[in-house]
């Protein structure tokens, strides 16, 4: 079949119009529909939090396929697939990876930038083989899926180092506040329990001026470091001034939060650079006299100079 040159420079227009993963790979997989004749086609991306290889767009294949099949880095075919060359398979091949389909011709082709794997293409015939002009396009087509990928991630990367925290990588106080402004309006709106806690370490000029600015940057670090560790995935944790960690618990109320308190509490004073310094906790519960979340941000805070203030407890639930 040739290649369908005009078709294809639509396809690279309209790629540049969209930047969603899914649409934009629902568009190539539409294009590919009308260039190849195949039984099956699948499009495996990489997830580089767990390293597993999951489907993300098919073809003729059965949703419990779609649903139930992943690869792992220590699998035959990624180990196989890591020189980065296209993979060429008959039902005679030794090793032939397990897809849903018997086959007479199966091409696995690698999707890779910089020499990272990112995930594969697969595609077979049930009967006849892919000729060489049907494997260069499919090449061209794992180019192009491959540096669309990439640039969601590139992407993601930049949008995720402006809501971070330079120095911890925590939410930074915008996206604290975008993201919990959106917790406490479901809250509100189905009366559910929500806390904010507030961390502030006393005095911070003055550590900076004993301890010096990278030991007491250590210190930041070893904190936010505790409150990820110790936290629920859904709890929305953020460094909102440079002295002060905001922590927002969803689905928690005020006296459940302070389990969670006292855990963090006793691990962040066996800091050893903690010696000499003193932390102050604000809790506060949303309720239906909190007006909105700089409110709340503003009560927890005035707990957690209270808390500062205080020669024994370091925690103070505003009232």
């Amino acid at each position: 079949m040739a290649f369908d040159l005009s078709r294809f420079e639509k396809t690279l227009t309209d790629l540049l119009k969209d930047n969603n993963l899914e649409e934009n790979l629902s568009k190539i997989i539409r294009n590919m529909e009308k260039e190849f004749d195949f039984q099956s086609l699948g499009i495996f991306l990489k997830n580089f939090k767990t390293n597993i290889y999951r489907l993300k767009i098919s073809r003729n294949l059965s949703h419990s396929f779609e649903k139930n099949t992943v690869f792992h880095e220590c699998d035959k075919l990624i180990s196989h697939l890591k020189p980065l060359k296209l993979l060429d398979y008959y039902p005679s091949t030794s090793d032939v990876p397990m897809f849903e389909k018997s086959f007479s011709h199966l091409l696995v082709v690698p999707l890779h930038n910089n020499r990272e794997l990112l995930g594969f293409i697969f595609i077979d015939r049930e009967s006849g083989n892919f000729d060489q002009e049907e494997i260069s396009k499919l090449n061209i087509f794992s180019v192009l899926i491959s540096l669309g990928f990439s640039l969601v991630n590139n992407r993601h990367d930049i949008e995720q180092l402006i809501d971070r925290d330079e120095l911890t990588q925590l939410y930074n106080h915008r996206s604290f506040m975008d993201r919990t402004e959106k917790v406490l309006s479901q809250a509100k709106r189905y009366k559910r329990d929500l806390t904010l806690l507030i961390l502030k370490l006393d005095n911070f000029e003055n550590v900076i001026r004993t301890i010096g600015k990278d030991n007491t940057d250590d210190l930041i670090k070893s904190i936010a470091l505790i409150l990820e560790k110790n936290l629920r995935d859904t709890d929305i944790i953020g460094r909102i001034y440079k002295d002060t960690f905001a922590v927002a618990m969803p689905e928690t109320h005020e006296n459940v939060s302070m389990i969670a308190i006292f855990r963090l509490d006793e691990k962040i004073l066996e800091l050893p650079l903690m010696n000499n310094y003193k932390i102050g906790w604000g809790v506060v519960e949303s309720n239906e006299s909190v007006l909105d979340l700089s409110d709340l941000i503003n009560k927890a805070t005035e707990a957690a100079f209270e808390s500062c203030r205080k020669t024994e407890e370091n925690v103070t639930i505003y009232r």
